[in-house]
């Protein structure tokens, strides 16, 4: 029996390790994903800049850099988002999952757990314990997002008078007119905005009870066939929980 050509082995080699990498290594453009533009310090697009910045996009450009593939990374307010994924023409990162979701997303594992609190003007204090504390709230959110199933199911019961905008910002600023009773934000990007908005919003203050404990993921829609580059990315994760390296990236993005 004749041996095989080389230029015939090589070509088979190369084919092998493409394939362990997963499709998107072969591919000649990026895989893109996208994050929310205006939720700082987790995912924001800073004044000047054309690229996002915060604790996933940090992570996401991490875990590409180790798996030697190309992601193209995108600021979008949070509905575009969705209706990216959704198209299957972009993935997500930084999305919380709930029911709905998961039927039609497949998700990476955990990439960080989120605290969403409730934020009040102490000129019309709320002393909340429970979701029913909120019944009959004028409640501001960030357009497009989800604070959880329970949450989701008393707006859609109409126990919450929902107002929705497109960033943190512009709910604390209504809440800070009495425009709405409260606001739910992730509790460092709230404390961020108390900080930075010192005299606007002097009088905003963070109940101490937390709405939700949310994990946050990267996930592409069904359609878009990726559980390939989520199995490679979860295994570089993994990695970086282990060896600290993700522990490390996410405070030093947080102290931005």
């Amino acid at each position: 029996m004749k041996p095989w050509p080389v230029h015939f082995l090589r070509a088979c080699l190369v084919g092998c390790l493409f394939g362990a990498m997963g499709v998107q290594a072969v591919s000649a453009q990026p895989l893109p994903i996208n994050v929310d533009a205006g939720n700082p310090p987790f995912m924001y697009v800073a004044a000047g800049a054309t690229t996002p910045s915060g604790v996933y996009p940090a992570v996401v450009t991490e875990i590409s850099k180790r798996l030697g593939t190309s992601v193209a990374l995108g600021g979008l307010p949070w509905a575009r988002v969705l209706q990216e994924i959704d198209r299957g023409r972009a993935g997500a990162a930084g999305l919380y999952k709930n029911e709905e979701r998961a039927a039609k997303y497949d998700y990476s594992d955990p990439i960080f757990v989120e605290r969403i609190a409730v934020f009040f003007n102490t000129k019309n204090p709320i002393e909340f314990k429970s979701i029913r504390d909120l019944h009959g709230k004028r409640i501001g959110l960030v357009r497009g997002w989800s604070y959880g199933d329970v949450f989701d199911l008393a707006r859609k019961n109409k126990h919450l008078l929902v107002e929705e905008t497109a960033a943190d910002r512009n709910n604390f600023m209504k809440l800070s007119l009495g425009r709405v009773d409260a606001v739910l934000a992730v509790v460092e990007s709230g404390e961020r905005l108390l900080e930075e908005g010192a005299g606007d919003f002097a009088y905003l203050k963070m109940a101490p009870t937390l709405l939700i404990r949310n994990p946050a993921y990267l996930a592409f829609s069904k359609k878009a066939g990726q559980l390939e580059t989520l199995r490679l990315f979860n295994l570089e994760l993994e990695k970086m929980v282990k060896d600290g390296s993700l522990e490390k990236l996410v405070r030093q993005e947080l102290s931005r």
